[in-house]
């Protein structure tokens, strides 16, 4: 009976959820937290597979400062829930966590998955909190489901999550991009750019947001073209030569009247290819003549891509 009321605490409560994104501290590679107990107490201990650092070419690379901000919150979130049992009717349950750095690439995620599903001290993982990158929680969630164990992501959004016959122990609290790719199409339309060219990371982020966008954009009004087939940047290991090599498409005749550029791409996709227009600009003067209309999806409203754009 307890175990049901934590895990339905931790599913439903928009406390803990608005919590998630408050806090800022550094974090090591592994963070952990054991709260004091009686005897007679359950406990039950908390997983967390974050990408404390960013992925750099598949490895870990600097930290991320939005995710430290992750682990400070859920440290508070489950401090708080412990001190209080009484008004949450949770009396004997104390909950801990233990947060692995999963630095935003698939294998990583994996082996510290299977680190956290390690029994330590007689006490088995309840629940896991994670990932961020919808292709890294798809192979998360999937090594989970072995071992019965929920998965709930704050961040992953691609639709296939949302097959509750493929992903049983799944839940996460934000919308699947199926709302979002009808917006973009939406707000596309809106403003009649009939011909645009579209972008995206070549993860299952990006592959299946930008299909959605093609889509919605192509079904929805008459007399509406994408330019030729999206481009697709590697991810997570890319060079500056994919990211050069995307911009020359756009400088190819077949895009030439196209200067609506849609872009379903990963954060780190984003900001290599804006980079890679600015060097452009600099040796090209034809094309630093050539103005873009950039229309992106969520993974703009990073504060990555906000230093970028200044």
């Amino acid at each position: 009976m307890k175990r049901s009321v934590v895990r339905k605490l931790l599913y439903g409560s928009s406390l803990a959820v608005a919590l998630l994104m408050q806090m800022v501290a550094a974090v090591p590679n592994v963070y952990t937290f054991n709260s004091p107990r009686n005897k007679t107490d359950d406990r039950f201990v908390i997983g967390g597979i974050l990408p404390i650092h960013k992925t750099s070419n598949g490895s870990c690379g600097h930290i991320d400062g939005a995710s430290v901000q992750y682990v400070e919150a859920i440290s508070y979130v489950i401090q708080r829930i412990n001190s209080q049992q009484a008004s949450l009717n949770l009396s004997g349950v104390q909950l801990s966590f233990e947060i692995y750095d999963s630095c935003g690439t698939i294998s990583i995620a994996l082996q510290q998955t299977l680190r956290l599903l390690t029994p330590k001290n007689g006490n088995g993982v309840s629940t896991v909190i994670g990932e961020k990158v919808s292709s890294v929680t798809i192979s998360v969630a999937n090594l989970l489901q072995l071992f019965h164990v929920p998965l709930i992501s704050f961040a992953s959004t691609t639709p296939s999550l949302s097959d509750k016959t493929q992903y049983g122990y799944f839940a996460r609290t934000s919308l699947s991009d199926s709302y979002q790719v009808r917006a973009l199409a939406d707000i596309v339309n809106h403003f009649n750019w009939s011909y645009v060219v579209t972008i995206n990371s070549g993860d299952i982020y990006g592959q299946a947001g930008i299909k959605g966008f093609q889509y919605n954009f192509q079904n929805v009004t008459l007399n509406r073209c994408v330019a030729g087939d999206s481009i697709e940047i590697p991810y997570p290991r890319a060079a500056a030569s994919d990211y050069d090599a995307a911009v020359l498409k756009l400088a190819a005749p077949y895009v030439s009247n196209a200067t609506v550029v849609v872009l379903f791409a990963q954060p780190a996709t984003v900001e290599g290819l804006l980079d890679a227009v600015q060097r452009r600009r600099e040796r090209d003067h034809t094309f630093a003549a050539k103005q873009f209309l950039w229309v992106g999806s969520a993974a703009w409203t990073t504060s990555l891509i906000q230093n970028v754009m200044k």
